[in-house]
């Protein structure tokens, strides 16, 4: 098993009920900043990051690519802040690095930058927030292992980062280290991101994905992979989505949830 696949099978049996104590527990005392609420969490491999009622973000866990946003590589016990994010509102965590969507409508994301994640236009990894390329007017943002998506004010989607299996959704499998626009779509409402596959809910419920496909994580119908987004079948009022590792699920107006796709054997898979 590799060392990447040893980490995250590790952090998917942390539970949130544990994480959420200890948290507000640091946050609670004299140690953290009492007087600040925790508005979300995300968790990545072996690092976790908590967007704060100031603007702030402040990650705890490994750090030997940058992937806490301190300018340090060393990993930290206790929350750190991310340097010069000051207007977040809403924090995500890749495998390996972390992304801020910021009160401007820009993105900015720190820690490794293997497949071009950071968005920046270069691969060299950043233990501080660089700025991605070309976003001025996102609304929405979702990391998965080594891409990330935004939806943007106008609907469009755009990602960025590693791309073999399709995940980008624009027509390739080449990696980009800039944000590439998803066609097709042009009434995005909100986006997931799995391992290597993406989803997007349109204003009219329809959901549409691309990428992997290997479980049926796309859900229309076949295990091929799809470099351009492909409509899911079956589904009607669709409210929100999110994306596993290799399935994917979607929440209806009338309470139901639906899912697709597969288990993923994080024990057989490589990274490449």
């Amino acid at each position: 098993m590799s060392q990447r696949a040893q980490c995250a099978k590790k952090c998917a049996s942390i539970t949130l009920v544990s994480l959420v104590l200890v948290v507000l527990g640091y946050f609670s005392t004299g140690e953290g900043s009492s007087s600040l609420t925790i508005l979300s969490l995300a968790a990545g491999g072996g690092h976790t990051c908590a967007l704060l009622s100031d603007g702030t973000v402040r990650c705890w866990g490994g750090n030997v690519d940058g992937r806490l946003g301190n300018g340090t590589t060393t990993d930290s016990f206790i929350p750190v802040q991310v340097v010069t994010i000051s207007s977040a509102r809403e924090t995500t965590a890749g495998l390996s690095y972390g992304c801020a969507l910021l009160g401007n409508s820009t993105v900015q994301c720190w820690g490794d930058n293997s497949f071009g994640q950071l968005g920046n236009g270069t691969k060299d990894n950043s233990s501080v927030p660089v700025i991605v390329t070309g976003i001025s007017a996102a609304v929405v943002i979702a990391s998965g292992e080594f891409h990330a998506c935004v939806v943007l004010q106008d609907g469009t989607v755009r990602c960025w980062g590693r791309n073999k299996e399709g995940q980008l959704g624009d027509g390739t499998t080449t990696d980009s280290s800039v944000a590439v626009t998803v066609p097709m779509i042009t009434s995005a409402v909100a986006i997931a991101v799995g391992s290597d596959h993406t989803c997007a809910l349109l204003r009219d419920s329809m959901v549409m994905c691309w990428g992997a496909n290997g479980s049926g994580q796309l859900g229309n119908g076949t295990m091929t992979n799809s470099l351009v987004p492909m409509e899911v079948r079956g589904l009607s009022s669709t409210v929100s989505i999110g994306a596993g590792a290799g399935h994917t699920c979607a929440l209806l107006a009338d309470g139901s949830v639906k899912c697709w796709g597969g288990e993923s054997n994080w024990s057989a898979r490589k990274w490449e």
